[in-house]
């Protein structure tokens, strides 16, 4: 329609930081751990008490984790070493990963991802969050 005056377009509100990470994680995190934990592990809260005691729980061991590559990389003392095998842990290559196709697993996540900018809420809160980001590191 050649007069569109942009009447069919809502306007979104850029959030700030905290109000984008609350968005993204109740719209995206979240619902992507829950479906995750039914499907692979037949885990399903039975309400929102046990909802946030898993993902409590899930924060912990994260934790935990990451503590645990620390002393990893500071026993190993190689930074290079480490640096690759965090991004080889990131693009799902690392050995180990639990059978990932990472060809099929990174078309669903690119296809996820395209399908989630379409959501005008979604595209502003993550772009808002990737500029708060931005500013913290530089």
């Amino acid at each position: 329609m050649a007069g569109n005056n942009g009447s069919d377009h809502t306007e979104v509100q850029v959030p700030g930081p905290d109000a984008a990470y609350d968005f993204l994680y109740a719209q995206i995190h979240a619902p992507v751990f829950f479906t995750k934990l039914a499907q692979v592990y037949g885990i399903v809260p039975a309400n929102d008490t046990e909802a946030t005691r898993l993902l409590e729980m899930a924060a912990d061991l994260f934790a935990v984790d990451q503590q645990e590559r620390v002393k990893q990389a500071s026993a190993r003392g190689s930074f290079i070493d480490e640096a690759h095998g965090s991004l080889q842990l990131l693009l799902g290559k690392q050995a180990g990963a639990r059978g990932v196709d990472t060809p099929a697993n990174d078309r669903l996540v690119k296809q996820a991802a395209a399908e989630l900018t379409r959501n005008p809420h979604v595209r502003t809160a993550a772009l808002a969050y990737q500029l708060y980001l931005a500013q913290q590191q530089g």
